[in-house]
């Protein structure tokens, strides 16, 4: 074999094991970007399966992914929406940054407080209409690479809601307070003689009365209440006190109520009858 047929042969060899190193690795290849393509079709089946609305955005605000429920809630198609930038689409011209502001700068420009918590926010859809969200926004990867991951819920209801609720406390306040107001008036004069001495029985009677009109202001001021606690501003004044006297207090409120409906109400104080404990006397009289 001459020197230029055995560099043939090597070169054959060379060019076989290369074509087997190459088909490997286009195999490889082509498996991990059927895992990828597989991975991607996953998180678009659960994320189109969302009962939010969902977004993507680069760091220039331009959308990259939008799912089925942010296609109801704000009436853009995909196909219209990938590509367009997020602030013109959908942000109120009053919330809007800067024209040249990308994303990044509308969040770190006084609005960081809107990454990893859900806040409530203001959107338009395609016809102007705004619509109150809650939102929830994440900043994932590094880099240029960086995307928004935006989740959007509508609250409409919860604030139609809302509103009812405050207009229902607002109206049953006013209502119920100012009859209230004028029958303690009443029961005051007659306590007082306005219409002479009355009878003890009578007089114990309209001490019941004027106790239960207490107790009605006091179950307004629990609906008052009621939206304290929702906005976090209830207040409490606990002291400990002997439990007897709340007690007696509870059965003279409610000895004329049993009485009419033939029911004796009994009071055992036990052994103890200094037993005490601590809390608030205005709430536990309002249970």
């Amino acid at each position: 074999m001459t020197d230029l047929e055995a560099r043939r042969s090597q070169l054959q060899q060379l060019n076989g094991t290369l074509e087997v190193l190459v088909e490997a690795r286009t195999h490889e290849l082509r498996g991990a970007t059927e895992k990828v393509q597989a991975s991607e079709a996953r998180i678009r089946a659960i994320v189109d399966a969302s009962q939010d609305a969902f977004i993507a955005a680069d760091l220039e605000g331009r959308i990259k992914e939008w799912n089925s429920q942010a296609e109801a809630l704000l009436g853009w198609r995909r196909h219209e929406a990938i590509g367009h930038d997020l602030v013109e689409l959908m942000l109120p011209e009053r919330f809007r940054p800067p024209e040249s502001a990308p994303m990044l700068a509308f969040v770190e420009n006084g609005q960081q407080g809107m990454l990893g918590e859900r806040i409530e926010r203001v959107v338009t859809d395609r016809h102007g209409l705004e619509i109150p969200v809650e939102m929830s926004t994440s900043l994932t990867g590094a880099g240029a690479a960086a995307v928004f991951s935006i989740f959007l819920r509508d609250i409409t209801e919860r604030k139609r809601i809302d509103q009812m609720k405050n207009e229902f406390v607002g109206t049953v306040s006013h209502e119920l307070r100012t009859p209230l107001t004028s029958i303690r008036a009443s029961l005051a004069l007659l306590a007082e003689g306005a219409l002479g001495q009355l009878p003890l029985d009578v007089q114990e009677v309209i001490e019941i009365c004027n106790a239960n009109c207490l107790r009605l202001n006091r179950l307004v001021d629990d609906m008052l209440d009621i939206q304290k606690i929702e906005a976090g501003m209830m207040s409490f004044a606990p002291r400990t006190q002997l439990l007897l006297p709340l007690a007696r207090e509870a059965m003279r409120t409610m000895r004329a109520m049993a009485t009419a409906r033939q029911v004796e109400l009994v009071l055992d104080a036990g052994a103890d009858p200094g037993l005490a404990a601590t809390f608030d006397a205005d709430r536990m009289t309002q249970c």
